[in-house]
């Protein structure tokens, strides 16, 4: 297989994902401390359980930030 044909079907496999994918909600904001990729954050949201993940680079106080909830 080929570099071009690999791309070809990682591309298709995206779409079929993406179709799957319902966007519930959307919330921005700004961070207020500095974040470092290290530090374990949780979200929480009425009635659901806690979310734990680490973000995936270092924030500092003022970046802006948005998270999405989607039903995949």
């Amino acid at each position: 297989m080929s570099t071009n044909e690999y791309y070809e079907r990682q591309a298709e496999s995206n779409k079929r994902e993406d179709a799957r994918t319902v966007k519930l909600g959307e919330t921005r904001g700004r961070v207020t401390v500095n974040i470092r990729t290290t530090d374990e954050l949780r979200i929480r949201i009425d009635k659901f359980e806690p979310l734990n993940f680490k973000s995936p680079m270092d924030l500092k106080n003022g970046d802006s930030i948005r998270i999405t909830i989607e039903k995949v």
